[in-house]
């Protein structure tokens, strides 16, 4: 048996001697009150004993659970600090998951807007693309156009036609004159005043001299309105032709103060069947062209036919939709137009 104390161990071996002794003096002298002394004395050993082992248990179990309170307190302390360290864990996953899905999100909106740019570039470049290639097959379209209405021009003036500046530019195209000359010949007008002048000039003098008709033209460049009297001198049509040097002036049109031709060119005019307006050139100032019909009204049969050139320009549709406005019977021939001319018919 082990002891928890020397002391218990001492009463032990003092109580075991002790009844040793009386059983033997009581056996040597036959006196048994000896061995009821050492039987008491024993006893209370025995008591003695007993409390100190409940006292031992009693230490041993409150050792026990210190023991268990400290292992308790130990498991909870590490419960914590694993609970501690999940959170940390999960807190810092938490945290890359969200900086992934932000960085995520970030660079599929960079992707997204790249591949908005670049289909933006993309369709841009197409459009462009298909816009060139639209505009070199015009081009060569018009330039076929141009080359066989310029050949029609000459062919349809005859051979005395003297050689021509270029078509196209400041005068009218050679698709425009061809179907102009389809127009004189239609409505063989006695009198065709030209805002402008040069090889169309030219062109309607040689056509109109056919039934003896006239062409005033009127240019408000001196130099100019030299070098197309010298074309129609060439081409032997002075007596058709009559090239005029206007300079621009300011005119009253409608309570507006615009620069046009100088009116008194043009007093001694009366009767125009067919008037063609590819003249002031823009430059010269608002609205160049818009006085035309204004300051020759009165001079204009009822009949008039109207040729203006450079329609694909704001300011000569500005122009034609405003004397439409104020002459209503002025009605547009598709028949004799085209994209740069437009033909208008006073409608009776």
């Amino acid at each position: 048996m082990k002891h928890e104390s020397p002391k218990e161990a001492i009463v032990e071996v003092v109580a075991l001697i002790a009844f040793l002794v009386a059983a033997a003096i009581a056996i040597t002298t036959g006196n048994a009150l000896p061995l009821l002394l050492v039987l008491g004395v024993l006893g209370l050993a025995a008591i003695y004993l007993l409390i100190a082992l409940r006292a031992q248990i009693r230490n041993s179990q409150r050792r026990l659970e210190e023991r268990l309170t400290t292992l308790h307190e130990k498991q909870r302390t590490e419960r914590k600090a694993e609970r501690r360290a999940l959170a940390k864990v999960s807190e810092g996953a938490q945290d890359a998951a969200r900086r992934a899905h932000k960085s995520a999100a970030e660079s599929s909106a960079r992707v997204r807007v790249v591949s908005e740019r670049l289909d933006a570039w993309i369709g841009t470049a197409q459009r462009a693309d298909h816009a060139r290639s639209v505009q070199i097959r015009a081009t060569g379209q018009k330039v076929v156009n141009e080359t066989i209405a310029a050949l029609q021009v000459h062919q349809a003036s005859g051979d005395a036609l003297a050689p021509l500046p270029p078509f196209g530019g400041w005068a009218l195209d050679a698709t425009s004159l061809v179907k102009l000359l389809h127009l004189l010949r239609t409505e063989r007008p006695a009198l065709v005043v030209e805002c402008g002048s040069g090889s169309s000039t030219v062109v309607i003098a040689q056509t109109i001299r056919e039934w003896g008709g006239r062409v005033i033209a009127l240019d408000h460049l001196e130099e100019f309105a030299s070098a197309s009297a010298a074309l129609i001198t060439s081409a032997g049509l002075d007596e058709v032709a009559d090239v005029r040097h206007a300079p621009l002036t300011e005119v009253e049109v409608e309570g507006q103060t615009l620069s046009w031709y100088d009116p008194a060119q043009v007093e001694d005019l009366h009767d125009i069947e067919l008037l063609v307006v590819d003249g002031p050139p823009a430059a010269t100032g608002p609205d160049a062209r818009y006085p035309a019909l204004p300051i020759l009204a009165d001079r204009l049969t009822s009949s008039v036919t109207v040729v203006v050139d450079d329609i694909e320009r704001e300011a000569e549709r500005r122009a034609v939709s405003r004397w439409q406005e104020r002459w209503p019977q002025l009605q547009r021939s598709s028949a004799n137009s085209t994209d740069s001319t437009w033909v208008l018919k006073a409608m009776s």
